[in-house]
């Protein structure tokens, strides 16, 4: 029996190449616990005693699906790997490093993240080696479309919504463009002519990129893409608005798989509903489909396993 063929919208197959065969195996599962992602680190060190840097891939590998409730320690980082620097990738927007990777990177004490970054800090103000949105990733060109990202990821809190993390009160998320610089920018791309691919994680992220795609409305006939946009808070006014607009939404029904658990505790009743696929369908709004793998987990690079995951819906 043949199958039809089928196209991963979101995926990053050669940084899930370079992560598979290249950085230590760091993922949760198969570790549950802190001191078997550190000993997974020694045993790549070992094998690779000359690598200038030590790179762990650990998606996703959140404090909630940890024994210990939380990330390796800075001590912990250090003493695992004293002389390297060390970055294990918790997720795609979270790293954990040691004391030599923040010396290399520059982050000091009193070092100033940019504007959407986030550098956690201990009580007395110093680095405990946990960076989030600090733009570590592929530094490849990408052809055929302009991606920028308006707010952050949900694992690092730093998905923008109206409300407040409910884990987290006081945090509404991390906007890394304003408004106005929004507007602007989908106005120059384009201008320009190329397709427009949205990062777009929380409500109010999205509700001000759909104001911006309003006031420039797509020429030539280009479909401006939502990265992410899909997953949560899709009420039936957003959904009209973005088939309104021919915007496509670029869903990526693996993370329900890996995350779906964990999402209540985030998001509180603002989890209800999560994943929509099938009521964007029924309103015949164009989905596409993908795994946006960066090898957290590889199975998603099957296609097969994200329509599983829409069918089965299971966490």
């Amino acid at each position: 029996m043949g199958h039809p063929g089928l196209i991963d919208a979101h995926t990053h197959f050669e940084g899930t190449a370079v992560h598979l065969a290249r950085f230590a195996d760091c993922h949760v599962p198969p570790h549950m616990d802190i001191p078997g992602i550190l000993e997974s680190l020694r045993e790549h060190v070992g094998r690779n005693p000359d690598a200038p840097w030590v790179f762990g891939q650990g998606s996703f590998m959140l404090r909630e699906k940890l024994r210990e409730g939380r990330l390796p320690s800075l001590a912990e980082m250090d003493a695992a790997v004293p002389d390297r620097p060390t970055l294990i990738r918790a997720g795609a927007h979270i790293s954990v490093v040691n004391s030599r990777a923040l010396a290399v990177i520059g982050v000091t004490d009193d070092f100033v993240p940019p504007p959407g970054a986030h550098v956690e800090r201990d009580a007395d103000g110093r680095p405990t080696g946990v960076l989030m949105e600090t733009g570590f990733g592929d530094e490849h060109p990408k052809v055929g479309a302009v991606k920028f990202f308006v707010d952050g990821g949900i694992t690092g809190a730093a998905g923008v919504f109206h409300d407040d993390d409910a884990h987290e009160p006081g945090n509404k998320g991390n906007l890394k463009l304003s408004r106005e610089d929004t507007f602007e920018l989908v106005r120059r791309i384009d201008d320009a002519n190329p397709q427009i691919s949205t990062h777009v994680g929380g409500d109010r992220a999205l509700d001000m990129l759909l104001d911006a795609y309003e006031a420039y409305p797509a020429t030539w006939g280009k479909r401006h893409r939502l990265e992410h946009a899909g997953h949560l808070c899709m009420t039936a006014e957003r959904i009209d608005r973005i088939k309104g607009m021919g915007l496509v939404p670029a869903v990526t029904m693996p993370f329900l798989s890996s995350l779906g658990a964990f999402l209540p505790e985030y998001l509180g009743e603002r989890a209800d509903g999560a994943f929509a696929l099938r009521r964007m369908l029924d309103t015949g709004l164009p989905v596409a489909g993908s795994s946006d793998s960066l090898g957290a987990q590889p199975e998603s690079l099957n296609p097969k396993f994200g329509m599983w995951c829409s069918v089965a819906r299971r966490t």
